[in-house]
């Protein structure tokens, strides 16, 4: 929404050939959107999401004609976020991000079968082998600290990042090797720490 009504805004009467408004529109969506989750019925609320999006700023009498873009699997991923054969990693390859946002897994891996995001932990600590000041490393197997670090993939040096994460991150005593990595290799610009309202915030927020 924000984007659409920004675009009105600098285009004051892009509202005046409806027909090329709905394809501006579509294009807004395509340019600017994209996500990649491994529940397919995440991916398809959002892309739902973004369709109703685009028809709150039709008149009723446009909506009839209207054809929605095409965005899964150009946009949006069904995939494992850790899976660098995965088609998005070469659709995402060529994008500037400006904001990255998201809401990572809190719960650690399952050891008896080794995750896909451990094994991309590893094999990022021996392709930077000597590079940095720290070895890359996340504690306990805690996916949250994975997604973390896997985003930087996507990054260029302005790219923000948002997420809601474990607070383990921050205090966990295990966690320093992540800490000293993700810390000198990136700048924290804000921590809200919800911890203290967690049991307004999230449901279920104490289940084991």
């Amino acid at each position: 929404r924000k984007i659409i009504e920004q675009f009105q805004k600098s285009n004051p009467s892009c509202l005046k050939d409806t027909e090329a408004y709905k394809e501006r529109l579509k294009q807004l969506a395509c340019d600017n959107i994209f996500g990649v989750d491994k529940d397919q019925s995440a991916v398809n609320v959002a892309i739902f999401s973004i369709y109703l999006t685009l028809l709150d700023y039709q008149e009723p009498s446009d909506i009839e004609s209207f054809k929605f873009p095409v965005l899964y699997n150009k946009n949006f991923f069904s995939e494992d976020f850790f899976d660098l054969n995965a088609e998005f990693n070469n659709r995402f390859s060529d994008l500037n991000f400006d904001f990255i946002l998201g809401n990572p897994p809190w719960k650690r891996g399952k050891r008896e079968k080794k995750p896909l995001f451990d094994q991309y932990i590893n094999n990022r600590r021996k392709a930077e082998k000597g590079k940095y000041k720290y070895d890359i490393e996340i504690s306990n197997s805690e996916i949250a600290q994975a997604f973390i670090l896997r985003v930087s993939d996507f990054c260029h040096p302005s790219t923000k990042i948002g997420f809601i994460a474990t607070s383990k991150v921050l205090y966990n005593l295990n966690a320093k090797g992540f800490r000293k990595y993700w810390l000198d290799r990136f700048l924290v610009n804000k921590v809200f720490e919800l911890a203290p309202v967690r049991k307004e915030v999230f449901d279920k927020s104490n289940d084991k």
